[in-house]
């Protein structure tokens, strides 16, 4: 307790005035979710649920992304609650924030890693789905998968080897950053 009356423990403030933070990573002291992180994730889902406010959908699915990719593998217990909710944002997503919303999903799924394995299928779906109008992003997904799940989502995943191989045929954009995306995803199957 310090001169205030106040705990610097319960405060942030440990005995060496860092705030509890360790020099590199601010976060890295964080452990299991608490009771904040559980009222967060279910304002944000709940927020992501009602639709008469979709617009602030992809400012609560890229906030919830955050709190993933803040607590990685202590926010596990939230995966089966947030991913269905993501994927719905993306397809309810105004065109110009679908692609934004659909970033939002491979960073989710590039954070989480394997837990996303039972959401496969619902992924899959969202890659044919998004594939004409979001493109490099339905990539982005593909390599973000084949990164994630390894073994688990190779024979998945060759299904889409065809629409790979055509983006290295057909494209002419500056950069060819959709053919790059393509390749990488190819060498992950």
């Amino acid at each position: 307790v310090n001169a205030t009356g106040r705990d610097e423990a319960a405060a942030g403030g440990g005995a060496d005035g860092s705030g509890g933070e360790s020099m590199g990573n601010p976060y890295a002291g964080l452990g299991p979710p608490d009771a904040h992180t559980k009222v967060a994730v279910e304002a944000l889902s709940a927020i992501l649920r009602d639709p008469s406010i979709s617009a602030h959908h992809l400012a609560a699915a890229t906030a919830l992304t955050a709190i993933f990719e803040r607590l990685r593998t202590h926010a596990l217990p939230f995966v089966a609650t947030a991913l269905p909710l993501l994927i719905g944002c993306v397809r309810t997503a105004e065109v110009h924030q679908r692609d934004a919303a659909l970033e939002r999903i491979v960073a989710f799924v590039r954070t989480v890693g394997l837990p996303v394995r039972p959401f496969l299928r619902a992924l899959l779906q969202l890659v044919d789905e998004s594939w004409a109008g979001c493109q490099l992003h339905a990539i982005g997904l593909v390599e973000a998968l084949a990164g994630a799940l390894g073994e688990f989502a190779r024979a998945p995943l060759q299904s889409l080897a065809p629409k790979l191989l055509t983006v290295l045929h057909l494209d002419a954009s500056d950069g060819r950053a959709p053919t790059l995306r393509a390749l990488r995803a190819l060498r992950n199957l």
